[in-house]
């Protein structure tokens, strides 16, 4: 008898058409070039920072100029030519109704458009499902949010709602919008002394590129207190800056206008002797008594260090063990030392304007 073979059948057939067929249509293989093309002419909307058609996140704690930053480098690339004002809409949400009237002045000079919360029927609360229509409609394409801040937009401390938002953002930029949103940090910074963002690392995790604000020094001035802040990356899907720094100036009595036309971008050297100066600001108001009792001490003819260090001890309550570490620290800045006879230690104070004062906030 012959045997008889079972055929195993076919496959199910799936509704619609051949996955296969979809999967190809999907490849990119046959756009590679387009791609590329696309890369090579990536446009900033903010020069070095962020890229058209990405969603970038700035983070920074208060007085860091988030705002302000934002502002002033949109303006500076639409002056330029590089960039369309037209498609860009600065959302601002966390403000007053003065100060959303100033910087929507700014704005409208500038040639982009602002969002106030709750005026002209702008609410926030409606903006995803605006977003959302954008993309279904085929809308979002050159279209520039400015979200100011995200958290009135997502939970931040919700992985769900965070998650949920960086997949609203994402079908937003696939379809060829730009987000640029602005977020806070929280109150104490890291191990490293960095600034440590809100929330947790969802937005993070979904953006495509992440800089926190760090605060440089500050230096008080005849005219006023002159902030420098440096841009650090932290994430990037493109070829935006390390680091980019800026200072501005705020004036007593002045206004938001005069603040936002003192912002000038400054080389990273230049802002890395800010921090420089102000450490050693820092340094001095640490041991600002032993200074001081040192400073009078050779002022009274004690310049030898033995001499020094008796009346120092004798004069303040700084101890002797710390008088000749403060004397080698400040050694060649406050003070000269050179060698006397039998090789005793001297020293002379050093005829130096005082630097203006820097501080840490």
């Amino acid at each position: 008898a012959g045997v008889t073979q079972t055929v195993p059948s076919p496959p199910p057939q799936v509704a619609g058409g051949s996955v296969l067929s979809e999967l190809d249509a999907m490849a990119i293989n046959d756009h590679l070039s387009e791609m590329e093309w696309k890369m090579s002419t990536e446009k900033f909307v903010l020069k070095g920072l962020a890229i058209l058609g990405q969603w970038s996140v700035f983070y920074g704690g208060p007085n860091r100029g988030k705002t302000l930053l934002t502002q002033w480098l949109l303006r500076e690339q639409i002056a330029s030519g590089a960039i369309d004002g037209d498609k860009i809409y600065y959302v601002n949400v966390d403000d007053t109704q003065r100060g959303g009237i100033e910087k929507g002045r700014l704005a409208e000079e500038a040639g982009y458009k602002m969002l106030l919360a709750n005026n002209r029927g702008f609410k926030p609360a409606n903006l995803k499902t605006m977003i959302t229509r954008m993309v279904e409609q085929d809308e979002a394409s050159g279209v520039v949010l400015i979200l100011d801040t995200l958290k009135k937009f997502t939970d931040l401390m919700s992985k769900r709602e965070s998650s949920l938002f960086g997949e609203l953002a994402r079908a937003f930029v696939s379809a060829g919008g730009s987000i640029i949103s602005l977020a806070h940090v929280n109150k104490n910074l890291g191990e490293d002394g960095k600034s440590i963002h809100t929330g947790t690392s969802d937005v993070q995790d979904d953006a495509d590129c992440v800089y926190t604000i760090e605060h440089v020094g500050k230096m008080q001035g005849v005219d006023g207190a002159t902030t420098t802040v440096e841009f650090e990356n932290r994430k990037n899907r493109g070829d935006v800056a390390e680091k980019v720094a800026f200072q501005f100036t705020r004036k007593t009595g002045a206004g938001y206008r005069a603040l936002f036309n003192s912002v000038k971008r400054v080389a990273i050297d230049e802002a890395e002797h800010v921090a420089q100066a102000a450490r050693e600001v820092e340094e001095r108001q640490k041991d600002s008594v032993a200074i001081e009792a040192i400073r009078a001490a050779i002022t009274n003819g004690k310049n030898k260090r033995t001499e020094i260090t008796d009346f120092v001890t004798r004069t303040s309550e700084v101890s002797r063990r710390r008088v000749v570490p403060v004397l080698n620290k400040f050694e060649g800045k406050l003070w000269t030392l050179e060698k006397g006879e039998k090789n005793a230690s001297i020293y002379s104070l050093n005829n130096q304007p005082v630097p203006p004062e820097v501080s840490f906030i």
